[in-house]
């Protein structure tokens, strides 16, 4: 009974969310100040932020479908953030994602999309004698998997493909591609919470969220890129 009504106010806070959408992306985009968009927030929320995900966790997150047109004019941000987002879509929905990004970016404008890097899972593998590699098997065993014969990583490798609705991995010189591909510049790479632009410093809450910065550091490789003009 208790999973059917947390079930039930979850889609009505999703559904009222939905429906107060299009009033709160015109008051944002009409209210003065830098225009910062975040897509995919899921358990995050970033204050002076437009918040926003597929399926809405709280009133104050406005619905937006990342793979589809945006309802933004062209040029109107001057940041956008997605973390631990783009691997939940096929790589065209990701592509068709950072084309809308760069194209409601205004000229000079930043993006910076945090997101797993498939070399390090695929380095669980090879490199088994790695200190972090085991701590990482032996964090996701305990806390994921709990029903698997011992530490093994080709169970937290399946996991990672299949679980929590992933898509698509990318390393990070297709990530680089795509970003290019689709019209960005100054594509740069940083640790989760490192960035040059002090509105982009520190604004990762996936360690947060999983209860371990450091699982964050390790699994987690972050872009910046910038609109051109």
């Amino acid at each position: 009974m208790r999973a059917l009504l947390r079930k039930c106010y979850y889609w009505v806070i999703a559904t009222v969310a939905r429906l107060l959408t299009p009033f709160r992306f015109s008051a944002y985009i009409r209210a003065s100040g830098p225009k910062k968009l975040q897509i995919g927030a899921g358990p995050s929320f970033t204050d002076g932020w437009l918040v926003t995900d597929i399926e809405p966790p709280r009133l104050k997150v406005g619905y937006l479908d990342a793979t589809k047109r945006y309802p933004f004019p062209s040029a109107s941000f001057d940041y956008i953030h997605t973390e631990h987002m783009i691997e939940h879509v096929p790589y065209q929905g990701g592509a068709a994602m950072l084309k809308e990004c760069r194209r409601i970016l205004k000229p000079g404008g930043l993006i910076r999309v945090a997101t797993p890097d498939v070399k390090v899972l695929l380095d669980l593998y090879y490199k088994r004698d790695d200190a972090m590699a085991t701590r990482y098997v032996k964090w996701i065993t305990d806390r994921r998997l709990p029903d698997v014969p011992g530490y093994n990583p080709l169970f937290v490798i399946n996991n990672a493909v299949r679980a929590w609705g992933h898509q698509f991995f990318y390393d990070a010189a297709l990530l680089t591609d795509t970003l290019t591909r689709a019209g960005f510049v100054d594509v740069r790479q940083y640790r989760p919470g490192v960035s040059d632009d002090p509105m982009l410093k520190g604004i990762e809450q996936h360690g947060i969220n999983v209860g371990a910065e450091e699982i964050n550091q390790y699994e987690t490789m972050v872009f910046e890129a910038r609109c051109p003009g």
